[in-house]
C-alpha cells in the first residue's frame, strides 16, 4: 500500500524537493544527538546537566519535525510504503499526552482530550506512522495558541462494522476568560497566530488516514447552529484486527496512568445531556466544570 501518486505535476519538484531536504538533514542531527547523549553520561554539574537536556529535547523535536516533512512529501509522491499490523489506541496516546504534559508544565494553558468510552483499545495499522501525526497536532497546536488556552479534542466512535472503526476528531481552542460567564457562550473558539496551523495539522492527519488506512474523510470548519462556534471536524475509518478484542481504550489508559504515575489526570465525565461515558485526560490548567460542560454540550454533543 502506498501514499495519493495522483499529484500534480507541477508540485512533484517541491514536494521532491522538502523530501530531500528532510532527508539530508537528518545525518548531521541524528550526530548531534548521539554525540549530546555521550556528553550527557559524563561528569557534568546540575547546570550543564539541564542545557544538555535542553539541546537533546530541542534536537528531538527538530528530528520529528524532519520525519513529518519526509513522510509528507513521500505520502504525496505515492512513496509511502506502509505495513498494517495490530496495534494499540491507549500506546499512541498515553505516550503522546504524557510528552505534551512535560511540553506544558511552564505554561498556563492546558489539553483537555475527551475520549468515547466505548473505543475499543485495538485497531489494525501503522502505530509508528499513527502515533507521530497525532504528536505533531497536539505539538502544533499547543505552539500556536496563547498561553492563556486550553486546546480541547475529542476522540468519538461514529459506528462500528466487524472489522471497521468510523471516529471522529473534534479540535478546538477554549479561551479561559475570567470575565466570561456561561450566557457569553463559554467556550469561544477562535485561531491566533498563524490562521491555517490547526486546519493544516487536521488536514495532514485527514489525508494519512484516507490514503493509507482506506478510510474516507471529511474536512473543513463546521459552525454550531446554536453558538456560532467554528470547530474542526475530521471523520476517517480504522480497521478492526481480524480479532476483535472487547478491551476498551478507556481502561486501559486508566491502568496505565494508574501504574506509571503519568503527568496527566483522568477522569470520567458525562451529564444528564450525554448518556455516553466519557473518559477525560487532562493536561496542565484543568479546564472548569462550567466550561468543560459548555464544551460538552456544544461541540461534543
Amino acid at each position: 500500500m502506498t501514499g495519493d501518486a495522483q499529484t500534480d505535476s507541477d508540485s512533484n519538484p517541491l514536494l521532491e524537493f522538502f523530501r530531500s531536504v528532510a532527508h539530508d538533514a537528518k545525518t548531521p542531527l541524528n550526530s548531534i544527538i548521539s554525540t549530546v547523549g555521550l556528553l550527557a553520561d559524563s561528569e557534568l554539574d546540575s547546570e550543564q546537566q539541564e542545557d544538555v537536556q535542553e539541546i537533546q529535547r530541542s534536537a528531538a523535536e527538530l528530528r520529528r519535525y524532519m520525519e513529518t516533512i519526509f513522510a509528507y512529501a513521500k505520502l504525496k509522491t505515492g512513496n509511502f510504503p506502509v505495513i498494517p499490523y495490530p496495534s494499540r489506541f491507549s500506546r499512541i496516546l498515553f505516550d503522546v499526552v504524557n510528552e505534551t504534559a512535560k511540553r506544558l508544565a511552564a505554561r498556563e494553558g492546558g489539553v483537555v482530550l475527551f475520549l468515547d468510552e466505548r473505543l475499543p483499545d485495538r485497531f489494525q495499522g501503522d502505530i509508528v506512522r499513527v502515533e507521530m501525526l497525532f504528536a505533531n497536532t497536539l505539538y502544533w497546536l499547543t505552539d500556536a495558541y496563547s498561553k492563556a488556552s486550553h486546546i480541547v479534542i475529542s476522540l468519538e466512535q461514529v459506528e462500528r462494522s466487524s472489522d471497521t472503526l468510523s471516529l471522529r476528531l473534534t479540535c478546538g481552542v477554549v479561551h479561559n476568560d475570567a470575565s466570561l460567564t456561561r450566557s457569553d457562550a463559554l467556550p469561544r473558539f477562535r485561531r491566533e497566530g498563524d490562521p491555517t496551523t490547526l486546519q493544516q495539522s487536521i488536514a495532514y492527519l485527514a489525508c494519512y488516514c484516507a490514503q493509507e488506512l482506506g478510510g474516507g474523510h471529511q474536512i473543513g470548519p463546521v459552525l454550531s447552529s446554536v453558538q456560532q462556534i467554528p470547530a474542526e471536524i475530521l471523520e476517517f475509518q480504522v480497521p478492526l484486527p481480524t480479532k476483535p478484542s472487547d478491551v476498551l481504550l478507556s481502561e486501559k489508559l486508566i491502568e496505565q496512568a494508574t501504574a506509571s504515575k503519568a503527568e496527566f489526570q483522568v477522569e470520567r465525565c458525562s451529564d444528564e445531556n450525554h448518556p455516553q461515558q466519557r473518559i477525560a485526560l487532562c493536561v496542565g490548567s484543568q479546564l472548569g466544570q462550567d466550561v468543560r460542560s459548555e464544551v460538552l454540550r456544544v461541540i461534543f454533543g
